[in-house]
């Protein structure tokens, strides 16, 4: 099954799961440094073990065995250690089981009222919220923004279920008053969603104690703003590797590959199995003019992670390859 499967393929199988796998090694191993190594590490075994896999189990069953063994392998060979790293994934926080089980007992509480004094149809409506959003397995708001989706089918059924309630709200102003007061609402978080910069800065304004709407927000504003957000994400988070590899993407598209290259180094001495490290790395000595040294960085990268495109691409185009 899997002996013609070339490097874009396979790139295009596992990619999907990095995230979902980057989550479950952090978990497993408290330390985002070493879930992104391990992760790295997953696709190399699989990779390798490509000839092994037979489609018995899904991919995401068969990296998910992949990473679990890696994990244990890393746990094994160092010593346990606190690492005070700032926490980059704030969405895997889960909120305490006492508090999952009074929100869903109120949640259901207010459905039994819904019935009792609403009528069925509003219930009906309400329940049907309710069995859409168990599949996510919880109540609470997806903190990856991405995620957020899985909330449009069930507001369909609490949206039909409001709108029965209101219709037996009397006197009328009180409907209107809610009809603008949800039509304004529905405005204020549409201006939000209108742009990645408008989402991440109220990101930021919310969570200022967090690395990632700081790094997100950099992505999308201009140099100047991004090197101050940067700056602030360093400052709460001095050793994390990605917040350098940020400010030098930053620098190299400014035309200032030499200080890139510093923050690429910086990113490297933190985190020393990071493929794109390496790719972005070996653009700024490329821009430098130190081809050979741009040409070893880029078959390191190749050889962290063979999928990693950019890197093959960039390669090629170096004179004499």
């Amino acid at each position: 099954m899997t002996a013609h499967v070339d490097e874009l393929e396979f790139q295009a199988l596992v990619e999907p799961y990095r995230r979902a796998l980057e989550v479950h090694c952090y978990r497993m191993l408290g330390s985002i440094h070493d879930a992104e190594d391990i992760v790295q590490e997953t696709f190399l075994r699989a990779w390798s073990g490509l000839d092994r896999f037979e489609g018995r189990s899904s991919p995401h069953t068969w990296l998910y065995r992949i990473a679990t063994n890696a994990c244990l392998d890393e746990l094994e060979r160092r010593p346990r250690r606190p690492e005070p790293v700032v926490d980059p994934y704030p969405d895997v926080r889960v909120p305490a089981i006492w508090l999952g089980v009074l929100a869903w007992l109120a949640v259901l509480g207010a459905l039994a009222a819904l019935f009792r004094y609403a009528g069925r149809d509003v219930a009906k409506y309400f329940a049907a919220g309710l069995i859409l959003l168990i599949p996510s397995s919880s109540i609470f708001p997806a903190a990856d923004l991405a995620v957020d989706r899985r909330m449009y089918l069930p507001m369909l059924a609490f949206a039909a279920a409001a709108g029965l309630l209101l219709t037996r709200v009397k006197p009328l102003s009180i409907v209107a008053i809610v009809f603008v007061a949800l039509t304004g609402l529905s405005f204020a978080r549409t201006m939000v969603w209108m742009s990645d910069e408008a989402l991440w800065t109220e990101a930021v304004r919310r969570s200022p104690d967090k690395v990632r709407p700081k790094v997100q927000l950099a992505r999308s504003v201009r140099a100047g703003r991004a090197l101050e957000l940067l700056s602030q994400a360093r400052e709460l988070a001095p050793n994390d590797p990605s917040v350098a590899a940020e400010i030098g993407k930053t620098l190299l598209d400014e035309g200032q590959p030499d200080a890139a290259l510093t923050e690429f180094g910086r990113a490297l001495a933190l985190d020393p199995r990071d493929a794109r490290s390496y790719n972005n790395r070996g653009v700024a000595l490329q821009q430098l003019g130190q081809t050979e040294a741009a040409r070893a960085d880029f078959r390191r990268a190749l050889e962290i992670a063979p999928y990693l495109n950019e890197a093959r691409e960039n390669l090629r185009k170096l004179p004499g390859q």
